[in-house]
């Protein structure tokens, strides 16, 4: 409506040679197309990430809609610089604000289960635990063993509002807490592409802060 406004009194400004006042008006309705262009791919997206949501959230046997998602990764070589990401995923999109990054304090042979274990703990149990809010879903990369030590922190650290899974690489067999046999998603399946893009994220991040420690470390 409001368009059509701008329409009729730019072009009444044109016909009385108000040029400037036409090419003002002009602009206005070049914006304002701009802004609905911007609201229609913001809703369409939205609208995306929400059938996804929705999709893993059956897919996976969720209880609630997982709008906020945690994702967990360890990333050492050899005995070095053992260190842990947290990634997370806002109703389908990363939030790097919230992007967290740990030096696991372990000093021996790396041990992925006892590094998740303290990653975890420390998350939910530590500062972060009034700095940011509980997530609906927490991803931890890694099969039964993993997701184990993961449920064992989440316990010792007294969060029981969050679900929780693990994706074990070799056939991204997902395992779910309270589950015997693991969840197969079919190659195709949005729910899976999501989970995988969390996971490969929060590896992403991981290594990248592994890679800073280790050169440091080969510096000193």
């Amino acid at each position: 409506k409001l368009k059509g406004q701008l329409l009729n009194e730019m072009k009444k400004a044109s016909s009385s040679e108000e040029f400037e006042k036409a090419a003002h008006l002009r602009d206005k309705i070049k914006w304002m197309d701009q802004e609905i262009n911007h609201y229609a791919v913001k809703k369409h997206k939205a609208d995306i990430s929400k059938d996804i949501l929705n999709e893993l959230k059956n897919a996976l046997g969720l209880t609630n809609i997982p709008k906020r998602i945690e994702a967990f990764d360890i990333s050492n070589l050899g005995p070095f610089e053992t260190v842990a990401s947290m990634v997370v995923f806002e109703k389908g999109v990363p939030n790097k604000n919230h992007y967290r990054r740990f030096k696991i304090s372990q000093k021996k042979v790396p041990n992925d289960t006892a590094a998740i274990y303290e990653v975890i703990y420390r998350r939910y149990n530590g500062s972060l635990k009034k700095s940011l809010p509980n997530p609906d879903l927490i991803v931890v990369d890694g099969g039964k063993g993993q997701l184990s030590s993961a449920e064992k922190a989440l316990k010792d650290a007294n969060l029981k509002t969050a679900e929780i899974v693990g994706i074990a690489k070799r056939l991204e067999q997902i395992y779910k807490a309270g589950n015997k046999e693991p969840i197969n998603l079919l190659s195709d399946s949005k729910a899976l592409h999501i989970l995988l893009q969390i996971r490969d994220e929060a590896h992403r991040f991981a290594l990248k802060y592994h890679k800073l420690r280790r050169n440091k470390s080969f510096l000193r």
